[in-house]
């Protein structure tokens, strides 16, 4: 997605909860799944109940996209103990939010537009969405309001998804996201000036 300061002015947009976690592409085949991440590398020997849970969906052949968090007491995505998960092992706290369906079965759906990609989605998770696999719901409200709730919550801010957009693969203006508060790592680096220091 592309990091925009305000909402559009206009436009039919998908609004959703801009998870903070990590984003992961599911490919299945002949029932058997693999979950992998942004970059391409396969943690599904990492995340065997994940996809465990995954393959008792009954789906034979698919690509799912969608983001994989852990949640705090107060149901919002925590980062750290996203990480903490995968350190300690503790990959059954997991929780992953699917959001699209480039592929199922022999159908390529990815010229198809979001918000029908979306509703087929929907429709394969209606009777077997569980507590670790959910889908990503849409916010019907303006992208502003939908914001200011979301900074309330806590949350890291939310995505704005073109409806009637294609699944591209890469970076793209149909996909934008707004964050409750920019954050950018810097260092802070001082010298002392040793001008009249003892000679040594």
């Amino acid at each position: 997605a592309t990091l925009t300061a305000a909402p559009p002015a206009g436009g039919d947009w998908v609004i959703e909860n801009k998870f903070d976690g990590y984003r992961a592409v599911i490919k299945i085949a002949g029932g058997a799944v693999r979950i992998l991440t942004r970059n391409g590398n396969d943690w599904t020997s990492k995340l065997t109940s994940l996809a465990t849970e995954i393959e008792s969906l009954g789906i034979d052949k698919a690509w799912l996209d969608g983001e994989m968090v852990v949640l705090n007491e107060h149901s919002v995505p925590d980062f750290n103990r996203l990480q903490n998960a995968f350190d300690n092992a503790r990959t059954k706290d997991i929780v992953l939010y699917l959001f699209d369906v480039p592929f199922l079965g022999d159908m390529d759906l990815r010229r198809v537009p979001l918000r029908s990609r979306r509703m087929v989605l929907q429709e394969l998770l209606k009777t077997n969405a569980s507590e670790r696999i959910r889908f990503s719901e849409e916010l019907p409200a303006t992208p502003s309001a939908v914001l200011s709730a979301a900074c309330q919550l806590g949350l890291e801010g939310v995505m704005l998804k073109a409806a009637d957009a294609p699944y591209v693969s890469s970076r793209s203006d149909t996909w934008l996201k707004l964050k409750c508060q920019r954050r950018q790592e810097f260092v802070v680096v001082g010298f002392t000036d040793r001008t009249n220091a003892p000679k040594e």
